[in-house]
């Protein structure tokens, strides 16, 4: 079986946090329990910690999964091993119209699936839903780094005074758009998220806690606007060949930038990692000094037209 926490590949995930108005207990017996489950999604079969079976009714096919955790009340995880049988190969094409060919199956890892309850004051709790895959790496797609303002927000005006250049009004097919990428999640740099529902949108996973956690840290409806498609990431990660998320701390506790390699010294789109550069001549935080650290070619700023580039080369 594939080890999903491999080395390679890119790695998909998707992860969902919800205040439910139940108990622990309630919520245990609706998503880890086989009376539960099939309550609500397939007839299933549950012997942890040996194993979970499904059989989907209206196909009548078997899917099978094994159980990596089983605690009470707490946490459920499950691992669902490829490749899929005909009959779900038939019933994806029937239910979503898409062909799954032999090539994108022999591209997926296992499909691993965590549920994590939390109790909550006043007798409800938080469910935290998540699941994640890799596949082979993409040979090519187009990245949007930040996604910019779509609208005016009293409380942005109040900060500073912003010009509004919505990227969907500029030179920028967004339907081409295959990822975006948030290197923080201040309003000025997700405010047009909300163009993007169903794509992975990657982020740092403490930047995303902070924007839903902290006041006063940015629009919140901007951050969860419908459809969005969060991928939070720990550390470092490449998402498609030669583009690689590094995490530098500063501007915000939970920036990332983006690195750009292609065969000589990286290029690096750095948000607000750093705002002038002056902020890269002489580095003070630490993500300005992992920065420089990469020795890169360039470095884009969010909010300078042109780049800065390393001693000695030439400036235009």
């Amino acid at each position: 079986m594939t080890d999903p926490d491999r080395g390679d590949g890119v790695e998909h995930r998707v992860e969902h946090t919800r205040e439910l108005a139940a108990t622990p207990e309630q919520v245990w017996d609706a998503i880890a329990t086989a009376d539960g489950i099939s309550a609500w999604m397939v007839p299933v079969r549950l012997d942890p910690p040996g194993g979970l079976r499904g059989v989907v009714r209206s196909r009548g096919f078997r899917s099978t999964g094994v159980v990596t955790d089983y605690t009470p009340n707490r946490r459920l995880a499950y691992e669902k091993p490829w490749p899929m049988t005909e009959e779900m190969r038939e019933w994806v094409a029937d239910t979503s119209g898409h062909e799954v060919t032999d090539e994108e199956l022999a591209s997926v890892s296992p499909i691993a699936t965590e549920f994590v309850i939390e109790a909550a004051s006043g007798g409800s709790c938080i469910l935290r839903a998540g699941a994640r895959s890799r596949s082979a790496p993409t040979l090519d797609g187009r990245v949007l780094v930040d996604t910019g303002m779509t609208e005016l927000h009293p409380a942005v005006v109040a900060a500073f005074d912003p010009r509004l250049h919505p990227v969907s009004e500029q030179d920028v097919d967004v339907a081409s758009i295959d990822i975006v990428v948030n290197t923080h999640l201040h309003a000025d740099h997700c405010g047009g998220n909300h163009l993007f529902p169903g794509r992975p949108i990657y982020v740092q996973r403490r930047e995303l806690d902070d924007a839903r956690g902290e006041e006063d840290y940015t629009i919140r409806e901007w951050v969860d606007a419908p459809g969005l498609q969060y991928v939070p990431v720990d550390g470092e990660l490449e998402i498609l060949p030669g583009v690689r998320l590094v995490p530098t701390p500063g501007h915000t506790p939970g920036s990332q930038v983006v690195v750009v390699t292609t065969g000589g010294r990286p290029d690096v789109v750095c948000g607000d990692t750093a705002v002038w550069f002056g902020e890269l001549d002489e580095p003070r935080t630490e993500g300005q000094r992992r920065i420089r650290a990469l020795d890169p070619e360039r470095v884009w700023l969010a909010h300078v037209h042109e780049p800065w580039r390393r001693p000695g080369a030439t400036r235009t």
